[in-house]
């Protein structure tokens, strides 16, 4: 327990950090929208290629707030059941 505190004392602990996607179904995700970007780059003129860039970096932002929030809900959810599991039992009345 001790260990665990010390790295959240210190920035060390990082949940992001120790996520990676690393199926298959994420690396050909990855390389279609690889695919996909270099399309648009040598077929799109530079304005219509730039707002491209613009829509996928607002779509971007708007996952990464979607995760923090999802992120937020699920630690509080086990802070509360850690909490409920630490309870006296309830005697019946």
């Amino acid at each position: 327990m001790q260990d665990i505190l010390q790295a959240l004392y210190y920035g060390n602990l990082c949940p992001a950090d120790q996520i990676g996607p690393l199926g298959s179904d994420y690396r050909a995700a990855n390389r279609e929208s690889e695919r996909q970007d270099r399309w648009c780059r040598e077929n799109l003129p530079p304005e219509a290629y730039r707002r491209v860039q613009l829509l996928q970096s607002a779509a971007t932002e708007c996952n990464q707030i979607e995760l923090y929030h999802t992120f937020c809900r699920g630690f509080s959810l086990g802070a509360q059941l850690l909490l409920a599991a630490l309870e006296e039992p309830r005697t019946k009345r």
